[in-house]
């Protein structure tokens, strides 16, 4: 008698540790989800509001300072059709 009850209090402490690894694990896919959504509509945010400048010489890449290079970015369309902004040299 004393060992089906101490199996069934074993059995809900099982379940119960279950559920709140669950929740645990929703949880941190959830904050995943909202993180990658977040980062999303800041780089939508960002590519609409820079300003575009066409640079058509490539000597003028070749003059510029290392602080200045890194200022530039290029417009890639992914496979999606998605625009978005990268290094110039990635």
């Amino acid at each position: 008698m004393q060992q089906k009850l101490e199996r069934h209090k074993q059995k809900a402490s099982k379940e119960l540790e279950r559920e709140m690894k669950e929740r645990a694990r929703a949880k941190r896919q959830a904050e995943n989800e909202a993180r990658a959504a977040k980062q999303k509509r800041k780089a939508e945010n960002e590519f609409a509001g820079t300003k575009m400048q066409v640079i058509s010489d490539p000597n003028k890449l070749k003059k510029m300072t290392k602080k200045q290079l890194r200022m530039v970015k290029k417009t890639v369309v992914d496979s999606d059709g998605v625009t978005r902004l990268v290094g110039a040299y990635q």
